[in-house]
């Protein structure tokens, strides 16, 4: 097995730690390969969606960052066909997004939430 080395801050650290006593990781590194390969699962299900599809995106961001993702939103209303959205914390929101539409134009959508640098999480739900 390969060895690679990270840097990550003192918060990641913590919670990164607080997770693998939770959830029963034998180390730091089974957590990492685990999470790994639920990032790789999810783009292998991104690569293979094509033709017409219906599916959910959620995503999280800061209170004041409501209006950049709205206007990524807007971007696609086409594919959009409901949106809720709903403040989660005092100064956290989700959105709820209804999709459907050509399976690139929802990669798109999430691409671009995906990479923003507004969103806080973004997790795409195929059926």
């Amino acid at each position: 097995m390969n060895i690679i080395s990270i840097s990550v801050s003192d918060q990641i650290l913590e919670d990164m730690d607080r997770i693998q006593v939770e959830l029963g990781f034998a180390g730091r590194s089974e957590l990492l390969r685990a999470g790994i390969r639920m990032m790789l699962a999810d783009q292998k299900n991104r690569d293979n969606m094509s033709g017409r599809m219906k599916t959910i995106l959620v995503v999280t961001h800061d209170e004041g960052l409501e209006g950049p993702v709205t206007n990524i939103k807007h971007e696609f209303d086409d594919i959009v066909k409901s949106h809720i959205h709903y403040k989660i914390a005092e100064k956290k929101c989700m959105e709820l997004m209804i999709l459907e539409g050509d399976a690139e134009q929802v990669k798109g959508l999430y691409n671009k939430m995906q990479t923003s640098g507004k969103a806080d999480n973004v997790k795409l739900i195929i059926p």
